[in-house]
């Protein structure tokens, strides 16, 4: 299932960006939750993944991030 491997994707790439993750990633997580997500990390972790995926995400898609759910819906736009 695509949404399975996004988040997948999406929490390989947070660890290799965040360091230890605090929290396992689910849809509802909210970013603010995890520490470390901050706005920077937020900038490298979707270039990572622009960049793993071979597509460029919506700028105002991104300015409305809240939780794991709208990176992942970010990413399935993206395809």
């Amino acid at each position: 299932m695509i949404v399975e491997e996004d988040l997948a994707l999406l929490q390989e790439t947070a660890k290799e960006i965040i360091g230890q993750l605090n929290c396992d990633l689910t849809p509802e997580t909210a970013i603010s939750a995890i520490d470390g997500w901050d706005s920077v990390a937020m900038v490298r972790i979707l270039l990572t993944l622009e960049c793993e995926m071979n597509v460029q995400f919506d700028t105002t898609e991104i300015a409305n991030i809240k939780t794991i759910s709208d990176v992942l819906n970010l990413m399935k736009n993206g395809r």
